[in-house]
């Protein structure tokens, strides 16, 4: 036996065991003879299994390996049983009434609807949101205490609606709320929290209306509501429509319109529409009767002589084409949009209202279109590298018509001449060339979308920070600058000089619209929408994630702005006049009025102002009236869709050489 134990001892390691928290009742199976002294275990080496419990916690159950090293040291933990919570949801309205139905959700996973039975959770903080239709939704946030421990959580509710009370003389008339039947007067109703039509409706009575917005908790009266006998009714029709109303001298709007009358009385009815003959009527209506009243309009005409040189062109009236030129048209007596074709000859188009029974006379001269195609000007840049095409003189019709879908008021028609050759930036100025001249400047970000890689066209600018750069550049390659520093801002030097600057409106539209031959373009890839596949970078479907609306079924391959000149250039040699970002234009912004008798030569836009015109559509839109080359917009911010590319006019030096070139 002494033999034995002293083997024992020798071949026995020390191990000691660390459960926490203490556990209550500890046991420990494996190899025998085991031996514990003061905390410690002598065991031999082996496979050992040991068993804890603790009123509270999981049973633990965890094997151990004891090795020949002298020291084996084993720590082990308990882990807590969750709470068990019984959850009860009672209305603030009704305190001690439990609400069924209400939905329960726990740390942002769905338990269900009360009643719930005993629900498990680990103890600590948890977030519950509760929500029943017609309460506010409730967030807020439990102490489970764990263990096993079982505890009880009330949460009370606030009612999200406020009771209305609706009474009328006569009694008895249908209310509805938001176009629905909901109870006849006098009633209380209860309607939850947010705006709401009310409407009273009885027969012979005109129809009671009002617009009211609840707020919870907050009692409505309508009460003393004394209904009024109904008034007749006529309906006013004209063919065409759209004619101007007047009932009893009194203006009721463009026809078709339903107009209140007293009843049994004669009524006069009047209609007038520009190139139209005017027309009257009296009518007698009924008490609560409604009577329709129809007018065929009798067309009043006019005649229109054209004198259009060259020969040939083909006539287009309000969008339909009348094929060649006749000597004189008959058209109604109100305005009407005349456009002149002729291939090689930029279109003009203009408004004419003719006048019933007299000749209007329009004369037309077509400009030969003159351009030079990017190959005329190979190897002109800036002192940096900058790029440019030299454009013009050129003659043509800014602005669109009336009658194109996605025009806008400000797009007004405007016979422009640009008698001064210029030269335009083949591209936008890109990030890396901004900051060659304004080195702290960053472009920024849209939410994880970068904006600020060097090929990439500089954002965030404003007008005058682009003006600046123009002098700039200026400056380096010895040049007068185009704009002056002033107390209140950078402004435009006149007599415009030879430096670099930004692209007058009227230079940015030629440059853009200008074709080989015909018609201007409407968009950047022609004259239908949507866009062309890789026609360029708008708010395509890579776009959908931080753009609200997008071109369906369309891909360019960028969520934001791309690489200058990723795209197809232009027959002028331009890249990215639509699409990719916005450009700042030279002129201050205004809308000009028409004048078929006026030309403007090399416009500049006014002399003062506040907010400059923004021209080209960008990666973040993507409606018709946007990507419309005609768009015009302004602005007096920055933007992260917004940035420019420059021009010049030509030294008396360079616009001698061309003129030996075309010699």
């Amino acid at each position: 036996m002494l033999a034995a134990a002293g083997w024992f001892v020798l071949t026995a390691r020390q191990v000691r065991l660390t459960i926490e928290p203490a556990p209550q009742r500890v046991e420990l199976d494996g190899p025998q003879p085991r031996l514990r002294l003061q905390g410690r275990y002598l065991l031999r080496p082996g496979t050992y299994s040991v068993q804890a419990q603790r009123p509270g916690y999981h049973p633990l159950e965890e094997s151990f390996v004891v090795t020949r090293m002298q020291d084996n040291v084993f720590h082990f933990i308990l882990t807590e049983r969750p709470g068990i919570v019984r959850l009860a949801c009672v209305g603030a309205d009704a305190a001690e009434i439990f609400l069924p139905g209400v939905r329960v959700s726990v740390d942002g996973r769905l338990l269900g609807e009360t009643p719930l039975e005993e629900i498990e959770l680990d103890s600590g903080p948890h977030d519950v949101k509760l929500e029943l239709e017609r309460y506010r939704d409730l967030e807020t946030q439990i102490d489970v205490e764990g263990r096993g421990r079982r505890q009880a959580v009330t949460l009370e509710l606030q009612p999200d609606w406020a009771d209305v009370q609706i009474e009328t003389l006569p009694v008895s008339a249908d209310v509805l709320i938001d176009g629905t039947s909901a109870a006849a007067t006098p009633c209380r109703i209860e309607l939850g929290s947010g705006p709401h039509t009310v409407e009273l409706k009885a027969d012979g009575f005109e129809t009671w209306r009002r617009e009211l917005v609840i707020v919870a908790g907050q009692p409505v009266s309508l009460t003393g509501i004394v209904l009024e006998p109904a008034r007749a009714r006529v309906l006013i029709e004209t063919d065409p429509p759209e004619a101007q109303v007047l009932v009893d001298g009194a203006y009721a709007g463009l026809s078709p319109v339903e107009v209140a009358v007293e009843p049994d009385q004669d009524v006069l009815v009047q209609v007038a529409r520009d190139g139209y003959e005017p027309e009257r009527r009296t009518v007698t209506v009924g008490t609560g009767a409604t009577t329709r009243v129809s007018f065929e309009l009798t067309s009043q005409m006019g005649i229109v002589r054209l004198e259009v040189v060259p020969l040939g062109a083909t006539l287009h009236v309000d969008g339909t084409v009348w094929g060649e030129m006749p000597p004189e048209i008959m058209l109604s007596a109100a305005p009407h949009e005349l456009e002149f074709r002729k291939t090689g000859y930029t279109p003009v188009a203009l408004t004419v209202r003719p006048r019933p029974g007299l000749t209007e006379r329009v004369v037309v001269e077509l400009q030969p279109i003159m351009t030079r195609p990017a190959g005329g000007a190979e190897g002109r840049a800036a002192g940096n590298g900058y790029p440019f095409v030299l454009i013009g003189p050129a003659a043509f019709t800014m602005g669109a018509s009336r009658r194109e879908q996605g025009r806008r008021s400000n797009e007004t028609l405007r016979a422009i001449r640009l008698e001064r050759p210029f030269l335009m930036g083949t591209r936008e100025v890109t990030n890396e060339e901004f900051q060659a001249f304004q080195a702290e400047h960053r472009s920024g970000t849209v939410g994880t979308l970068a904006l600020g890689g060097d090929d990439r066209p500089v954002v965030q600018v404003t007008w005058d920070d682009a003006a600046r750069f123009c002098n700039w550049l200026s400056a380096r390659d010895q040049l007068p600058p185009a704009y002056a520093e002033q107390q209140d801002g950078v402004t435009a030097v006149r007599p415009m000089s030879i430096g670099y600057r930004l692209p007058t409106e009227a230079e940015w539209e030629y440059a853009a619209r200008a074709t080989e031959s015909g018609p201007l373009l409407k968009y950047p890839w022609g004259s239908g929408y949507p866009p062309r596949k890789k026609s360029g970078n708008f708010a395509d479907q890579s776009a959908s994630t931080i753009l609200g609306r997008t071109i369906p079924d369309y891909d360019d391959g960028y969520a934001g702005p791309a690489p200058v000149a990723s795209f197809e250039a232009s027959v002028l040699g331009l890249y990215d006049m639509g699409g990719n970002v916005a450009e700042w234009c030279h002129d201050f912004y205004t809308i000009y009025t028409y004048d078929a008798r006026e030309v403007a030569v090399d416009p500049m836009g006014p002399q003062r102002g506040r907010h400059h015109v923004v021209r080209g559509s960008s990666w973040r839109q993507s409606s018709i009236s946007a990507l419309r080359f005609s768009y015009r917009d302004y602005s007096d911010q920055t933007r992260d869709d917004l940035g420019f590319r420059i021009c010049r006019y030509l030294t008396n030096v360079e616009a001698s050489n061309e003129e030996q070139d075309d010699k």
